[in-house]
C-alpha cells in the first residue's frame, strides 16, 4: 500500500520553461544584453547536458552554478559575464512559481490519502519560496531538497536521508511523481520505491521497465487518484 508521495518540483509541480524563460529575460535587461530568438532552446539543450552531469556525480551545485551560463553562453554566441547572469537568473527564478497545470488540484486531490513530500535537486530556499509563492507548501507535508539534503536525486543517499525521516515508512510504500527518468522514476525505482512518470512532452522511454505509472497530464491523477492505490 502506498503511504507516501515524493513530487518533484520543476516541471512537475511548477513549470520550469515559463519561469526561467521570465527569469531569463529579466536577468538580460538588467544586464542590458540581447538575448537571440533561439536562446531558449540553447538554454535547455545546453542547461539538460549540465544538469545530466550533476546527477551522474560529475557536478557539484556550485560547480553547475559557475558554469552553466558561461558554458550557454559559449554556445549561443553571447559575449557577457555568464557568472554575473547567473546570479541574476537565480535571483528572479526565487520569485517566479508559474504551476504546471492541474498542480494545485493534483496536491488537493491528494492531501488525507498520502502524506505528500516535495523532492527536488536545487537550492533549498529557492524552491521552498517558489512553492510557497505557488500556495502549494500548504498541501505539502514537507520539502526534500538537495541542497539541504546533502545529496541529489537520483543517488541512493538523497533517498536514504529522505527515509531516514519518514520513520517506519518503507520504499515499496511510497511512490515518485516526476518528469525526468533519471533523477526521478530511475532513481526511485533503483531504490525500490513505485514510480508515475509525467511525461508532459510525450517522449519515448529508454526504459519503460521502471514506469509502474505513465500519465501525460496531473489531471489524470485528479480524476482518478486511486489509481495510485491499485498498483
Amino acid at each position: 500500500m502506498i503511504r507516501v508521495l515524493f513530487i518533484d518540483v520543476d516541471d512537475t509541480l511548477l513549470d520550469f520553461d515559463k519561469c526561467s524563460a521570465e527569469s531569463m529575460n529579466l536577468a538580460a535587461r538588467e544586464m542590458e544584453i540581447d538575448l537571440p530568438e533561439d536562446f531558449l532552446t540553447v538554454f535547455h539543450r545546453e542547461n539538460d547536458k549540465i544538469w545530466q552531469r550533476l546527477e551522474k556525480g560529475m557536478l557539484t551545485m556550485e560547480e553547475l552554478f559557475r558554469i552553466r551560463f558561461q558554458t550557454i553562453f559559449k554556445a549561443a554566441g553571447i559575449e557577457a559575464d555568464g557568472v554575473l547572469f547567473e546570479s541574476l537568473f537565480r535571483k528572479n527564478l526565487e520569485r517566479t512559481a508559474v504551476p504546471v497545470e492541474h498542480a494545485l488540484d493534483f496536491l488537493k486531490a491528494m492531501k488525507g490519502r498520502y502524506l505528500l513530500y516535495a523532492a527536488s535537486n536545487g537550492p533549498y530556499h529557492q524552491q521552498a519560496s517558489r512553492l510557497a509563492q505557488a500556495g502549494m507548501d500548504v498541501w505539502l507535508d514537507g520539502i526534500f531538497v538537495s541542497e539541504e539534503v546533502g545529496f541529489s536525486k537520483p543517488k541512493k543517499e538523497f533517498f536514504d536521508v529522505c527515509f531516514s525521516r519518514l520513520g517506519d515508512i518503507k520504499p515499496e510504500e511510497s511512490m515518485m511523481v516526476g518528469d525526468s527518468l533519471t533523477a526521478d522514476i530511475g532513481g526511485a525505482h533503483d531504490y525500490g520505491m513505485r514510480t508515475c512518470w509525467l511525461n508532459r512532452k510525450h517522449k519515448k522511454p529508454s526504459d519503460p521497465n521502471i514506469i509502474n505509472i505513465e500519465i501525460d497530464s496531473l489531471q489524470e491523477l485528479c480524476y482518478n487518484p486511486d489509481i495510485i492505490g491499485r498498483i
